[in-house]
């Protein structure tokens, strides 16, 4: 079963950036949203193209292939499960919920290793609610 997205474009007024979210409207949490309360933003950082804001064709690209190859390890059954991802001027923002802190900061060292280009860096917070996902666009 593939999870179900949503794509949202936003403008700021008087700007020229671009910024995109995606949000995952159904993430599969086999043992429930409580087994979960620790919201993660997995951030990568990256020289903008031009005054969108937004990666180049290069960046992109690994970007891409970064979600692709590294995610699923992070979201390992019972790890976490990723709900969100943001590209905003010159970051992108990859959200995710997780059980463990430590364990989820032992694969994000993997990112930061394997991607030293986006200076990546990760915040974590308690959000046992998941309001801030349910706030997300």
């Amino acid at each position: 079963m593939d999870d179900e997205w949503s794509l949202t474009e936003y403008q700021p007024p008087e700007s020229e950036e671009r910024w995109f979210f995606r949000k995952n409207l159904d993430p599969r949490t086999p043992q429930g949203r409580a087994a979960y309360p620790y919201l993660v933003y997995l951030t990568l950082h990256f020289v903008p193209r031009d005054a969108s804001g937004l990666p180049s064709q290069e960046d992109q690209e690994v970007l891409y292939e970064m979600e692709d190859n590294q995610l699923p390890a992070i979201e390992e059954p019972g790890k976490a499960v990723h709900v969100a991802s943001v590209i905003k001027a010159g970051i992108k923002d990859v959200l995710f919920y997780a059980s463990d802190p430590d364990v989820f900061l032992e694969q994000a060292a993997l990112v930061q290793s394997r991607y030293p280009q986006f200076a990546v860096a990760c915040e974590i917070c308690e959000d046992p609610g998941w309001e801030q996902y349910e706030d997300f666009p």
